[in-house]
């Protein structure tokens, strides 16, 4: 599902978004939990994507790369 604003109209209310990048190392429930409390924390923040790798057969830990876009209104 993809939400986009019409140029002109975001143009007029001043909006304005920077993306983010993270990769993150840890046990899948706990980036989980992580992403599931940035996300409550920060509601102009928005999951652009994510990809997960497993770290090895016997690890417990993925590699979790992250990319945000937080929005914002300009001055």
């Amino acid at each position: 599902m993809v939400f986009s604003k019409d140029a002109e109209e975001a143009a007029a209310e001043d909006v304005r978004s920077v993306r983010l990048q993270a990769t993150v190392i840890g046990p899948y429930p706990a980036i989980k939990a992580g992403l599931a409390d940035l996300m409550q924390k920060h509601p102009s923040l928005a999951l652009e994507s994510m990809t997960f790798t497993k770290n090895g057969g016997t690890e417990k830990t993925v590699t979790a790369d992250l990319a945000f876009v937080l929005w914002y209104r300009g001055h």
